[in-house]
């Protein structure tokens, strides 16, 4: 009787201690298929899914991660894998094959994705603790990647809402800790990627235009690069191209293209380094080189057809251009 007892308890500890996973499902229309599999304790799914063929697919392993997925439409489809604690995935897809993926590893990391359209795809995948990726998509055929390993980093990629967008490319990918990177895409073609290794380096990208290219590249600490390609209200913005590489502490950057066919490039290597590239018009080309402390270097040029080359070595350097 004595062992009886003893095993009638053993059993009830057992079913009570893998009994802290909440799944809940809610399915309608025709072909919709869900597969929820979560090990461990506090793990929480939640999936609404309405109309044809969606398809949602939820793996938690360890504990108190949460996953939340919502699609509406035809063809949809959300991937979340989660393992570690305290890791968090929401998804929204309203539209038509819509695709957001997204693979968390560690401790409290945050993933956000929002699709309103058709076509979008958006991929996440973080490894560390206490990162956050933001992605939202408008429109038609856009695709953001977010990847980050580290502690605190941060990227908010935008593309659509407020003006079209279609078939833009948006790529972060950071690894240290506490990096930032803010990508904005409207109308059609463009392409961003901000790539930060590091601490506290930030990037923001800002396009509006169609097939313009914009690419950062930050190693060290403190480093900030600022890229603005078009804007509303402003002459019409195609065909351009922006580079930013920083290696060091504490360098700035900033290029800002209104027209089309324009080219800027800075490349800083040391620390303290500022750079600032204006160009209005079509077909001006800028390029510039710093090496060393505190070096300054700032070119503005406007129309059509200047070209203005600058290379700084040493320490305490400081140079102008303005072509008009």
């Amino acid at each position: 009787m004595k062992k009886y007892v003893i095993m009638l308890v053993a059993v009830t500890f057992a079913v009570t201690s893998y009994a802290q996973n909440n799944s809940n499902v809610l399915q309608g229309g025709i072909a919709n298929n869900a597969l929820v599999a979560q090990t461990g304790d506090g793990n929480n799914s939640e999936i609404v899914q309405s109309g044809v063929a969606n398809n949602a697919v939820v793996d938690q392993v360890d504990l108190n991660n949460y996953s939340e997925s919502n699609q509406t439409g035809w063809f949809n489809q959300v991937v979340t894998h989660q393992s570690g604690e305290a890791n968090a995935a929401y998804k929204v897809q309203n539209g038509v094959a819509n695709m957001a993926v997204s693979v968390q590893s560690g401790v409290e990391n945050l993933s956000q994705q929002y699709q309103d359209g058709e076509w979008n795809v958006a991929s996440v995948a973080q490894i560390g603790e206490v990162n956050e990726a933001v992605q939202t998509q408008y429109d038609k055929g856009n695709a953001a990647l977010a990847i980050q390993g580290g502690i605190g980093n941060y990227s908010n990629q935008l593309q659509g809402g407020d003006y079209d967008a279609k078939y833009n490319h948006a790529v972060v990918e950071q690894v240290g800790e506490g990096n930032a990177a803010y990508q904005t895409q409207y109308l059609y073609s463009n392409s961003a990627t901000s790539v930060q290794l590091g601490a506290g380096n930030l990037s923001s990208q800002y396009q509006f235009g169609e097939v313009n290219f914009a690419s950062i590249l930050q190693s060290g600490e403190g480093n900030n690069a600022v890229q603005t390609q078009g804007a509303p209200g402003e002459m019409f913005t195609a065909f351009n191209g922006a580079i930013i590489n920083q290696f060091g502490y504490d360098n700035y950057a900033e290029q800002t293209q209104f027209g089309e066919a324009n080219l800027a490039v800075a490349v800083q290597i040391g620390s303290d380094n500022e750079s600032y590239q204006n160009q209005y018009g079509a077909g001006n080309v800028s390029t510039t080189e710093q090496f060393g402390a505190a070096n300054f270097a700032e070119v503005s040029q406007f129309n059509a057809g200047h070209a203005s080359h600058i290379t700084q070595i040493g320490i305490g350097n400081s140079s102008t251009v303005i072509q008009n």
